[in-house]
């Protein structure tokens, strides 16, 4: 049988640094990691046009067939795929 994924836990982290109009980025340890530490930095972007990204979401979501959707991180989501897109998308501004 398969082991059950952990639920998400957030990890102490830096302080979110500026880089330049519209992008921040922030350190962290991934812990864990067999032999010792393994250094990762999280990037976050603010996008000029948030309803190219909200037509993007729609695409996505009315694909047929779409059964999963697997992040970079965090679980797989498998119930209700096209829901958790449409509703991401209503959530984003510009």
């Amino acid at each position: 049988m398969a082991k059950a994924p952990r639920p998400w836990i957030v990890m102490p982290h830096g302080p979110l640094r500026g880089v330049d109009d519209n992008l921040w980025t922030v350190d962290s340890v991934v812990p864990g990691i067999p032999g010792g530490t393994f250094p990762r930095t999280m990037t976050v972007v603010r996008l000029s046009d948030g309803a190219a990204l909200r037509r993007h979401l729609d695409r996505l979501a009315s694909r047929p067939g779409l059964v999963r959707i697997i992040p970079s991180h965090g679980p797989i989501l498998e119930t209700d795929p096209a829901g958790v897109l449409l509703r991401a998308a209503t959530r984003i501004q510009g």
